[in-house]
């Protein structure tokens, strides 16, 4: 339990480094998780509750199935970066939601691999 709560904190970490480095580069200003549509809204709500639903239950009983919380970490951030990149208007926003699906992704392979 306590090397997926390291490798979630460096994801983290990492995430937040990158970020900032891209916000400065491209300045970049406005609120960076926005609903673009209702649509985009109740699926982002319904994937985080999946989500949740998915921590809670891998940490209290199946902790075999741990891999399943970066996978869903992957679809939602895979999901608004997609969401962000075909309908919103302002250029660049969504590589910030692309930088934490590839995140994600990562950190389900350093998982699968070496936990």
């Amino acid at each position: 339990m306590i090397s997926i709560i390291i490798l979630l904190f460096s994801i983290f970490l990492l995430d937040q480094v990158i970020s900032r480095l891209l916000i400065k580069k491209w300045r970049l200003h406005g609120p960076f998780v926005k609903y673009v549509n209702k649509m985009h809204e109740i699926i982002e709500r319904s994937l985080f509750t999946c989500l949740f639903i998915i921590i809670i239950f891998t940490s209290l009983e199946f902790p075999h199935l741990r891999i399943f919380i970066f996978i869903g970490l992957s679809t939602l951030f895979g999901f608004r970066t997609f969401m962000l990149w075909r309908f919103t208007e302002e250029p660049k926003v969504h590589l910030l939601s692309g930088i934490r699906f590839t995140l994600a992704i990562l950190g389900s392979i350093t998982y699968g691999i070496f936990i």
